[in-house]
């Protein structure tokens, strides 16, 4: 039985789940646009499929054609609200609606969901494999790690600029220590900037005619992985202030101590959010892409 066929989980102790909605304001319908003759979401599911940690796969969606899409592959999909309103809020009903079908045997056996976000063709199915493997090594919260998920360092000081990219800052242990849209950290023009941990010395920035080592990450918002127990927990959360301002969830899961450990990774393909972006993936992706 493959990882998307069936209606039972039984042995499934990683699900991903991707969340692939229709009816994007940037882009609509982008789930079902083709890159090289294949839908989006087909790329994003066949990668999934490759990670080795992952035991089974579910795509959350509000649109029926999305669904006959997965199922014409083989894969397993779930139908959710057009009212979600992010990609966390529909994984979360999809789990819920998932696991109510299923034994309670099953749902005991899941520890870790992996949220994969259906914009991403190029996403790597090691990155998703790194994003898993921190959770199920500390499989008890003795470390309070809810959240673990990557980032790769910035090209260039105009994406840095970019409020479309968002920026995250760490701490030594590599937990997110925030995430923000403006270009952090700021540079005193007086700083000398200095790190003791090699995690912040990987990249070179040109500010203000000064060359100063030091590391600014983007997330790959493309892979959250979340315990299980999380998952529980973020319907009652309330949405921070932060959050509000800034237009991030992870706000509101610092905001209420839930602790996010980042994974540096080298690189990490651009997603889908415009179709420049698929323009630009149809041009630069590596022909053996998944294979």
């Amino acid at each position: 039985m493959s990882p998307a066929d069936g209606n039972s989980c039984g042995g499934c102790s990683v699900l991903a789940v991707i969340p692939a909605r229709f009816a994007s304001s940037r882009f609509p319908g982008k789930p079902l646009a083709l890159l090289r003759g294949i839908p989006v979401i087909a790329w994003v599911l066949d990668a999934v499929k490759k990670a080795k940690l992952v035991n089974r796969v579910l795509v959350a969606t509000d649109s029926i054609d999305i669904a006959n899409e997965i199922k014409s592959r083989g894969g397993l999909a779930c139908m959710t609200s057009s009212r979600c309103k992010s990609g966390t809020e529909r994984v979360v009903e999809a789990v819920n609606n998932y696991y109510r079908q299923q034994q309670t045997q099953d749902w005991n056996q899941l520890r870790v969901v992996v949220n994969v976000q259906g914009d991403e063709p190029a996403v790597q199915p090691e990155h998703i494999d790194i994003a898993v493997q921190s959770l199920l090594l500390s499989p008890d919260d003795s470390q309070n790690i809810s959240i673990s998920t990557l980032a790769t360092p910035f090209q260039s000081e105009e994406e840095w600029k970019n409020p479309d990219n968002v920026k995250v800052v760490c701490n030594s242990q590599h937990e997110a220590l925030y995430f923000s849209r403006s270009p952090i950290p700021f540079f005193h023009q007086d700083a000398k900037v200095t790190f003791p941990h090699t995690f912040y010395l990987r990249h070179v920035v040109r500010i203000a005619s000064t060359q100063k080592m030091f590391l600014v990450l983007i997330p790959y918002e493309g892979i959250y992985a979340f315990r299980k127990s999380f998952i529980q927990q973020i319907p009652q959360l309330t949405t921070s202030p932060l959050e509000s301002l800034e237009r991030l969830e992870q706000l509101t899961w610092i905001y209420h101590q839930k602790k996010i450990r980042v994974h540096l990774v080298p690189h990490a393909w651009r997603g889908v959010d415009r179709p420049q972006d698929l323009a630009f993936l149809e041009k630069h992706l590596p022909s053996n892409q998944h294979s």
